[in-house]
């Protein structure tokens, strides 16, 4: 398992400072990318039964509140079965359409939670190609 970024403890003052983390997850056919937000820990785990446990391992360090689960050509229906059936609340969402929601939802009204969802899914984009290029350099 390969992770980044330090674990605040259960009970530590970052963990419980009354904010409850969303967990993000990229599942890929070999593995699958985590998450937890606001606390920056990221984690690449195998897409196996060890690797799933070991995900929820590092995933009960955090107080999760959700678990957003991207819609992959279906890869996403196991991840988000075995975390549901661990507890956690787990949603799919499919990017495309949460941006495309956002930006119509902006635009027709000037929402400030559509438009920080936006800046939000920027920061995401540019995130994930600081990630490619490391893993381009790597191989």
């Amino acid at each position: 398992m390969e992770c980044r970024a330090r674990i605040a403890r259960k009970g530590s003052r970052e963990q419980y400072n009354g904010k409850r983390r969303v967990v993000g997850i990229d599942v890929s056919g070999e593995y699958p990318d985590v998450h937890v937000y606001p606390a920056g820990y990221t984690c690449r785990v195998t897409n196996t039964q060890s690797g799933m446990t070991e995900m929820l391992k590092s995933l009960s360090e955090y107080q999760v509140a959700l678990i957003v689960v991207e819609a992959t050509g279906g890869l996403q229906r196991e991840c988000a079965a075995f975390l549901a059936s661990a507890g956690y609340e787990v949603t799919v969402a499919n990017p495309r359409q949460v941006r495309r929601r956002s930006f119509d939802l902006h635009k027709a009204n000037g929402s400030l939670i559509a438009k920080e969802a936006l800046t939000r899914i920027a920061a995401l984009y540019g995130i994930e190609k600081q990630i490619r290029k490391k893993q381009l350099r790597s191989h």
